[in-house]
């Protein structure tokens, strides 16, 4: 079992054994029950970084975000594991306090170029997401797709791991959602 597993498991079971509520993020999939409302200002994401840590089995993410220019930026990050020295699939992750409401995951895409998608996605190596729950009903969710050349293996052997190579800092267009 991963160590972030148990620790959730432990903060689930101490936030039942209290009686509070335990807050999980929003769902971060669009389905037929959310629909698009409008374009938001643009998340600014700054120092991303992403890496496989080599001889480690680990890797991590790591970024800041911004939603206006008032605002102060919310820190990600997330330490995982991988056996084959990539940057794996991310699952739903709270970035900073659970109050932020600001969650992000990251999904890789290992079939890249092998299926019928259009063309520009047969260039994309995974895909960032960044939600923020504005309140009960409403989401601002942001997508970037990462390019095939903004990963990179270095290294080789036993030394090989997988390193986001990529801007540093970019804007991601943002949408709001509601619940219908």
């Amino acid at each position: 079992m991963h160590l972030t597993q148990v620790l959730l498991d432990i903060t689930v079971v101490i936030g039942a054994a209290s009686g509070l509520p335990f807050f999980r993020p929003p769902p971060l999939g669009l389905d037929a029950t959310r629909r698009r409302v409008s374009a938001v200002p643009a998340f600014n994401v700054t120092n991303f970084a992403a890496a496989a840590v080599i001889l480690s089995h680990r890797n991590y993410y790591s970024f800041n975000v911004t939603f206006s220019c008032t605002e102060e930026p919310v820190h990600c990050f997330h330490l995982g594991t991988t056996l084959s020295e990539s940057l794996s699939d991310v699952p739903q992750t709270f970035c900073g306090n659970k109050s932020t409401g600001v969650s992000f995951r990251w999904t890789r895409r290992d079939t890249v170029g092998d299926d019928d998608n259009e063309e520009d996605e047969k260039n994309i190596r995974a895909h960032l997401v960044i939600v923020r729950q504005v309140d009960e009903t409403v989401i601002d969710q942001a997508a970037y797709a990462v390019p095939i050349n903004d990963t990179r293996i270095y290294g080789s052997g036993q030394f090989s791991h997988e390193v986001y190579d990529g801007p540093e800092d970019f804007m991601m267009k943002a949408y709001r959602f509601t619940m219908k």
